[in-house]
């Protein structure tokens, strides 16, 4: 049934009424809205405003008036309708919706401050092994220059490999020193489903579909929040707590051995990078199984990155001399790297010169050579782990 909800001429009430008209016998709408734009000599910018002038011209049944206001359910446009009889629970008309989400919101953002409040209450330093502090403490002190208030786990800055850098943003939001957004998203939108009374009916994709509530807080899914941010107070406690800790150079036993295994993690990474890059360059299969996996970590256990590299080198040298006028399927090709590497090392004593560019130091190496080593070590590259956690271990055990 038609609903005037403005005064329209009859030329108007005319195209109104043959642009809403239905087919009884397919249910479909019974002229294109071409048609009516043809027969009525409208344009399709003359016809939409008609239909969406104010207060609106729609259609609605008798028997579907607003719960809430006892008002009908009228449409400005077929797609309305259209999003109303798929989306929508067809039972509140739009003015209630708004006024629903408006005192759910209100609640939300009340929720969100208080978890705010609580992480805030919550902050213990002393919990976090010792990489992680120096981590925060690098991340506030490089981001806080620009006022920054989330930081995003696909952007490397610490370690230099996006899987550790993965792992720092876990770690510290497991520990609550930064916030998880996808993780608070979602807390978010269940506030909504607790706000929203139940009997309404009211699904989260019809009121995302509409505009009336945000999808996803204006952040991607890998950022995370600064709790800190605009907090001067607890930001100056916080950082002045990691500061303390960082410069303190008093490790515990297991301080050590997390700070091995951090730093471990940067070695096998670079090692595997540097493996893979020219193996890619001589257009030969890496081969990402656990026995490489294992070379690698045994490799910098014993040897600096530079000594590998080497190796690496004259290992792909030799499979490369190897391999002319040979046609080796890909899928053999794959395990030769390993072979021919495990053959080198056996032999091999003397180290020759290998450059290794400025990409293979790590912001964090660099601030812990410099600050905490006092520059004893000047970057990871030249001394195997073993070694490396000797220094680390006569500097910070006291």
């Amino acid at each position: 049934m038609l609903l005037f909800l403005s005064e329209l001429s009859d030329e108007e009430i005319n195209v109104v009424s043959d642009y809403w008209q239905i087919d009884e016998v397919n249910g479909d709408f019974s002229y294109p809205i071409s048609n009516v734009s043809k027969k009525h000599i409208y344009t399709p910018l003359k016809l939409s405003k008609l239909l969406s002038r104010s207060p609106k011209v729609g259609i609605y049944e008798l028997d579907r008036c607003c719960p809430s206001c006892n008002e009908p359910i009228a449409f400005s446009s077929r797609s309305d309708l259209k999003k109303y009889i798929d989306l929508a629970p067809k039972s509140l008309c739009k003015s209630c919706i708004l006024k629903i989400v408006s005192s759910a919101s209100s609640e939300v953002n009340d929720k969100v401050e208080q978890i705010y409040d609580d992480l805030k209450e919550g902050f213990d330093i002393q919990q976090a092994p010792y990489h992680l502090k120096v981590c925060l403490y690098l991340l506030f002190t490089k981001f806080k220059a620009s006022e920054g208030s989330f930081y995003n786990s696909k952007r490397p800055v610490l370690s230099g490999s996006s899987w550790l850098e993965d792992k720092i943003y876990s770690d510290l939001s497991s520990m609550m020193f930064l916030v998880n957004v996808k993780s608070l998203n979602e807390k978010r939108l269940s506030f909504y489903e607790e706000c929203i009374q139940s009997k309404f009916q009211l699904d989260k994709s019809y009121l995302t579909s509409n505009g009336y509530i945000n999808s996803s807080l204006d952040f991607d899914e890998n950022d995370f929040l600064d709790p800190f941010n605009s907090k001067d107070k607890v930001y100056d406690d916080i950082f002045s707590q990691l500061e303390h800790a960082v410069y303190e150079k008093n490790l515990s036993v297991e301080d050590l051995k997390e700070l091995r295994l951090f730093i471990s993690d940067i070695l096998v990474r670079r090692l595997s990078y540097i493996i893979r890059k020219h193996l890619n360059d001589l257009n030969i299969p890496y081969d990402d199984n656990k026995k490489l996996a294992s070379k690698v970590a045994d490799m910098t256990e014993k040897y600096s990155i530079h000594k590998c590299s080497w190796l690496v080198f004259k290992t792909l040298k030799k499979l490369e001399e190897y391999l002319v006028g040979k046609d080796i399927p890909r899928f053999q090709l794959r395990h030769y790297f390993l072979k021919f590497l495990n053959n080198v090392e056996s032999k091999s004593t003397k180290v020759g010169e290998v450059v290794l560019d400025n990409k293979y130091v790590s912001y964090f190496e660099k601030f812990f050579c410099m600050r905490v080593l006092d520059k004893e070590i000047l970057n990871f590259n030249y001394m195997s782990l073993k070694d490396i956690m000797a220094v680390v271990a006569n500097k910070t055990i006291s």
